[in-house]
C-alpha cells in the first residue's frame, strides 16, 4: 500500500499539471481508518495557460492500484466548490497531511490560516452540508459493525 508520501512523489511525476495543494481525505483525518485503510487524497491542479484561453477544466479520479482514489481538481473549480461549503472540499484545509507547491508557500499558508472563515463563508449551506456528510458516515459505521457496539453501550 502506497503511503501518502509515494502518492504525492507519484502524483507529481504522472500528471502533466502543476500540483498546487495535495492533502489526505477520509477515515484517517476522522480517526477511523484501521489497517486496511486505503489513503484517499485530493489535490488542487494549476492549468497553463492554454487551458485557461480555452476555458477547459480538470477534474479527474485517478484510483491507485490498493483502490484508494485521488481526486484532482483545477485550482477554479476548487475555489466555487469552497464557497458552497463543500464538506469534502474543506476537509482538505482540515487534513492532517498535505504537500504543497512551495513556490505558492505564503498562499498556502495563509489559506490554511483563514480555514475557519471559509469554512464559514455560508454557515447554513455548511450545515447542510454537514448533515449529508454525517449521514454518509453513520452508514459507514453501521457498515462496519458498529451497530454492535451501540446496541451494547445502549443496553448498559
Amino acid at each position: 500500500m502506497l503511503d501518502f508520501k509515494q502518492k504525492d512523489e507519484l502524483l507529481k511525476d504522472r500528471e502533466n499539471k502543476e500540483i498546487l495543494f495535495h492533502s489526505i481525505v477520509g477515515s484517517q483525518n476522522y480517526g477511523l481508518d484501521n489497517k486496511n485503510s486505503d489513503i484517499d487524497t485530493k489535490a488542487i491542479v494549476l492549468l497553463d495557460f492554454k487551458d485557461i484561453i480555452k476555458k477547459r477544466t480538470y477534474n479527474k479520479d485517478i484510483k491507485w492500484e490498493d483502490n484508494a482514489i485521488t481526486s484532482l481538481k483545477d485550482l477554479e473549480e476548487y475555489k466555487k466548490l469552497l464557497v458552497k461549503s463543500n464538506i469534502n472540499i474543506l476537509e482538505t484545509l482540515f487534513s492532517k497531511e498535505y504537500s504543497y507547491n512551495n513556490e505558492f508557500k505564503d498562499e498556502i499558508e495563509e489559506l490554511l490560516d483563514n480555514r475557519e472563515n471559509i469554512a464559514n463563508i455560508d454557515p447554513i449551506r455548511l450545515l447542510k452540508s454537514e448533515r449529508g456528510f454525517s449521514f454518509q458516515v453513520y452508514k459507514k459505521i453501521m457498515n462496519i459493525g458498529m451497530i454492535l457496539i451501540l446496541k451494547i453501550a445502549i443496553k448498559y
